[in-house]
């Protein structure tokens, strides 16, 4: 029969509990951490016991590779660095290390094992270069950290890269002791002009005797003059006369007596003149050809003679140097 000590009081909130024999006993759920628990009275409705935070339990883990993993019989999970990684945990926290790194190093993949640590060198603007098979490594040589427009790098000392900075129209050249340079040309038709001893330079083209030049924008015209010889008279008055470098045709008058040309010791090679009788007279006043040192011979001779009348000769100065007649 119900008695006071065994009534049960449903509107209890919790739940109740039998104990084998005659008797129940009103009971709740108590929290453990990281749980919180919700008793019921049975009117309201069941406890409800959930995680804190309102998050949901763990069961498993995936990786990359290995499939599922299951906690073990304590319900942990163990989180392992391998290599260069280490792990450390405080509280709830877990932290993942990168180990053995040093300033400034550049890391470099080493398959599964230790990552390598390529150290940074004392060279700086020294770069970081491919070794074919093998880690990569610092180059010897340095380079400038920055350049401006247009300009050309190049090795302005032994492992040193420097730049060199460019000219409009300009070619690149390089001066006795072989550093480059940017020469400009500044003009129409310039050229560059070498030299036996010195730099090239940027210059245009002389013209010689008879020539005329012609410069204009990427383009030089070379032309013959359809020019006079350059005409010279010479008479008994005038002798002996010193034939001059612009000299070509020369006009002799011997009416009023001999006349001696002399002609250069050092002539220029291939150069020609023509010699002639204007009066007719060279008969019975000669006109005698001869060096200014009389030993350059003319056609093996010393001194040549024009002894006929409008008689004429053109002479051709070669390479020996002597004189032939033509």
């Amino acid at each position: 029969m119900p008695t006071p000590a065994n009534c049960l009081n449903i509107q209890q909130p919790g739940f109740q509990s039998f104990d084998g024999v005659f008797q129940f006993f009103g009971r709740t759920l108590t929290a453990g951490a990281g749980v919180t628990i919700t008793n019921g009275n049975g009117i309201a409705g069941n406890p409800i016991i959930a995680l804190s935070g309102g998050g949901a339990a763990v069961e498993h883990l995936t990786a990359d590779s290995g499939g599922q993993l299951n906690p073990d019989g304590s319900n942990n999970f163990t989180l392992a660095g391998s290599g260069s990684l280490a792990t450390a945990g405080a509280g709830s926290t877990v932290t993942f290390n990168l180990t053995g790194l040093t300033n400034h190093a550049v890391l470099v993949g080493a398959g599964t094992t230790t990552i390598t640590k390529i150290a940074a060198t004392a060279n700086t603007g020294a770069v970081l270069q491919n070794n074919s098979g093998a880690d990569p490594s610092y180059s010897t040589a340095t380079y400038p950290s920055t350049t401006t427009i247009n300009q050309i790098l190049y090795s302005s000392a032994t492992n040193v890269i420097s730049g060199l900075a460019t000219a409009n129209n300009g070619v690149l050249t390089t001066g006795t002791t072989g550093i480059p340079v940017i020469t400009a040309l500044a003009s129409n038709g310039q050229v560059i002009i070498g030299s036996g001893s010195g730099a090239p330079i940027a210059a245009t083209l002389t013209p010689g005797n008879g020539i005329t030049i012609t410069n204009a924008a990427n383009s030089i015209t070379i032309s013959a003059n359809d020019a006079a010889f350059a005409y010279t008279n010479v008479n008994h008055a005038a002798s002996p006369y010193t034939v001059l470098a612009g000299d070509e045709y020369i006009s002799v008058d011997t009416s009023g007596g001999v006349v001696s040309l002399l002609f250069p010791n050092v002539p220029t090679t291939l150069r020609t003149w023509v010699v002639k009788d204007r009066t007719g007279t060279s008969s019975t006043s000669n006109i005698s050809i001869t060096s200014v040192g009389g030993s350059i011979t003319i056609d093996g001779q010393t001194t040549y003679t024009i002894a006929s009348n409008y008689g004429s000769i053109q002479l051709l100065a070669n390479a020996t140097p002597t004189y032939e007649v033509y």
